[in-house]
């Protein structure tokens, strides 16, 4: 049932498999974009693959931070029903 009171309707087989598409899609594109990159400039892509490493190694520990707030408000607003 939904917060309204009306029941809930399950995903039909296409609506899952294009779900689940879009998911491996947006899950695989820093692979494919990093690799089409490569693929098309070379060595010029090497620099851009650095200078991305080296921003990523500097602002984990903020990203992190963040995913995990994000997630658990996630979690305290489903334990006490706000969502």
């Amino acid at each position: 049932m939904t917060p309204s009171g009306r029941p809930s309707r399950s995903p039909t087989s296409s609506e899952g498999v294009a779900g689940l598409a879009a998911f491996a899609l947006v899950g695989s594109a820093p692979v494919i974009l990093a690799v089409a990159d490569h693929a098309l400039s070379g060595d010029r892509s090497t620099a851009r693959l650095d200078s991305a490493r080296a921003w990523l190694t500097i602002h984990h520990g903020a990203m992190l931070a963040t995913i995990y707030l994000v997630v658990g408000a996630l979690l305290v607003s489903a334990g006490l029903g706000l969502r």
